[in-house]
């Protein structure tokens, strides 16, 4: 089952099945951040009002905004 970004919770560990609709500039920030859909990825946590997301990849942390990772299609592993 797929999963959009503001479904996941904290403490999930995802691996990204698609990058849907985003933008071709913002798959190639994933991408350099590490999130491919090889990658296992943490949620660590959402802010407050629901945005900002914090990811760990790889012992990274990294920050997406909900808004721009709406369409990211994530599987639990």
């Amino acid at each position: 089952m797929y999963l959009k970004t503001a479904e996941l919770k904290a403490g999930d560990v995802v691996r990204l099945n698609s990058f849907g609709k985003t933008d071709k500039a913002y798959r190639k920030q994933l991408v350099a951040f590490g999130v491919t859909p090889s990658f296992h990825v943490r949620v660590v946590r959402f802010a407050p009002l629901g945005s900002p997301v914090q990811l760990d990849v790889g012992g990274a942390s990294i920050m997406l905004r909900t808004e721009e990772a709406a369409e990211l299609l994530w599987e639990r592993v």
